[in-house]
């Protein structure tokens, strides 16, 4: 989900309006502000008892504990110390400007209300307060840290429920403790007997087939224009022409690409430009209420907020493509064969597509933790499904027969999708996962899910210390931690696997095959990126990395 951490754009414009915004949510309180926090009140029932901000500050930079935080400290565990110092310490990618145009969109919203929970004061008071510190509390390169934001709370005194704080703290340690953990458990623990590794450059080099670009739109199902970007086969030179009387060879497969929100089709471009080289149809979308264009111009008061809800049809948006791109080239690319790669929130519009199920009734049961004041939510891929369950056409299939094949790359899959969902998938997917994602964390979002997929031909690729970022093009000059190590690497990987995978399911060729024939896995070591390629995921394997995790007991695995 790209909301909060887009590229570095044109930043003058934005930063002239930022003091304006502080002002307005300053003056929302009703009262002259300090410059920041000086204490911080903790309760715990009926017990408070405030510390100076700088004491708790000097513990989380230094782990120092001084006389005055001593009460909350010392009765600690040493892991919760150890969560308490991370969750506070911990920077999120993000900027001054991102945090002020996010704070403007619903989204927003739902993220301020969340972090007011921890705070045992009305809402009213909270977040205006919190929105203020949010955008100064930005370190400058280094992210947003939760006690950046304690420092520039614009209120003398801030109170917070410890139950609360430390729930939080420890699910965040938790949650990054885990992902580090993906891929080891993952892979052969035997050096005598390692996995075999895969060779995917020969699939990386491009085609020599030409294409032309060619833009279009039309009007979607919704009433909104969707833009397209599509690269038309065309005949080879004369020199390359059949020799007489040969047979017309067939329309290559159409390839649909469905980007994220807040990217466009420029960000996985790339690959489809390497697919067209190689002989295929593609069509890449903007999808109206999600594109890059569409937030900002919201943002700008230039367009109207999306319904909160619109990209649970973004799967019909593209089925309505694919009857353009028949009509509009007939002859010249089979939309009978479809292959549909998506990212992100496109992840789940490809998967929706293949045939995984909605989960409308679990929705609603998972997103119940959003109302509830005593629960922190701060999963995006949560928060984003959860804006509003309740107000939607509760279609639960929006499988095309068409889309034969399906590559989706960190997915949003949960809790839209369910075990039952994901086993009513008829395409094969190639589930693409960076155990760095932490806007849809690989556990949840990718594994979990991945588990209970039955389609014959289905494989799971995890990626070490690949981000929600890192398969993206165009993504600007952002920090590692933000894109992981050799982006360019995992971009290079990412268009010879979907290579691989589309030549086989929809060419009947060989080459996951190839690649990955009887093993249960493979995997690349060594820099510059790691990575394991399965078939098969046991849920007893995810339980080894995460034994709190609820599976269902009868796993589906046929045929694979």
């Amino acid at each position: 989900m790209q909301l909060m951490h887009r590229q570095a754009r044109v930043a003058g414009n934005k930063a002239r309006w930022i003091p304006s915004l502080l002002s307005g949510l300053l003056l929302q309180l009703g009262a002259t502000p300090v410059l920041a926090a000086q204490q911080v009140t903790f309760r715990l029932g009926e017990l408070q008892r405030s510390v100076p901000v700088a004491d708790l500050s000097d513990f989380v930079r230094t782990g120092t504990i001084s006389n005055n935080i001593s009460f909350l400290i010392d009765p600690l565990k040493p892991r919760d110390r150890q969560a308490l110092r991370f969750a506070l310490s911990h920077p999120f990618p993000t900027t001054s400007l991102e945090v002020a145009d996010f704070l403007q969109t619903p989204m927003g919203g739902v993220v301020v209300r969340q972090f007011a929970k921890l705070f045992e004061r009305p809402p009213a008071e909270v977040v205006p307060a919190l929105s203020g510190a949010l955008i100064l509390g930005v370190s400058s390169g280094k992210g947003l840290r939760l006690m950046d934001v304690l420092e520039k709370y614009p209120l003398e005194n801030l109170i917070i429920g410890v139950p609360k704080v430390m729930n939080l703290a420890r699910r965040l340690r938790d949650q990054f403790d885990l992902q580090e953990q993906i891929f080891p458990r993952l892979a052969t623990k035997d050096p005598a007997n390692p996995l075999p590794s895969p060779t995917l450059s020969g699939y990386a080099k491009p085609g020599d087939h030409p294409y032309r670009r060619e833009r279009f739109s039309f009007t979607g199902p919704d009433g909104n224009t969707i833009e397209v970007i599509a690269l038309v086969p065309t005949p080879k030179p004369a020199g390359a022409a059949r020799p007489p009387g040969s047979p017309q060879p067939p329309a290559p497969p159409l390839i649909v690409l469905a980007p994220g929100l807040n990217t466009d089709y420029n960000a996985l471009l790339y690959v489809g430009e390497h697919l067209a080289s190689h002989g295929y149809g593609v069509a890449a979308v903007n999808f109206p209420a999600t594109s890059a264009n569409r937030v900002k111009a919201t943002i700008q008061g230039l367009a109207s907020i999306p319904a909160p809800n619109a990209w649970y049809h973004q799967p019909l948006d593209v089925s309505w493509l694919i009857d353009q791109v028949a009509r509009r080239f007939p002859g010249r690319i089979d939309t009978s064969r479809v292959g549909a790669l998506g990212q992100s929130l496109g992840g789940y519009t490809v998967l929706a597509l293949g045939g995984a199920q909605l989960d409308w009734p679990h929705l609603e049961r998972a997103c119940a933790v959003i109302n509830d004041p005593a629960e922190v939510e701060f999963n995006p891929a949560i928060l984003w499904q959860c804006q509003a369950p309740g107000q939607v056409v509760k279609r639960a299939s929006f499988a095309d027969p068409r889309v034969k094949a399906v590559i989706a790359v960190n997915p949003v899959s949960t809790p839209i999708f369910t075990a039952p969902s994901m086993r009513k998938l008829k395409a094969p997917v190639l589930i693409v996962s960076g155990t760095a994602d932490i806007f849809a964390p690989p556990i949840s979002q990718q594994l979990v899910p991945y588990a209970s997929v039955g389609a014959t031909g289905s494989v799971l690729a995890l990626f070490d210390a690949a981000t929600h970022l890192s398969f993206l093009d165009g993504s600007g000059p952002l920090p590692d931690w933000l894109i992981g190590p050799k982006p360019e690497k995992a971009r290079e990987d990412l268009k010879a696997l979907s290579l691989a995978f589309f030549d086989q399911e929809l060419l009947g060729g060989n080459a996951m095959r190839t690649l990955l024939p009887s093993q249960a896995a493979l995997q690349r070591t060594g820099q510059p990126m790691q990575f394991l390629l399965r078939r098969e995921l046991p849920p007893s394997l995810i339980q080894g990395i995460d034994p709190n995790l609820e599976l269902e007991a009868e796993p589906s695995s046929f045929g694979r």
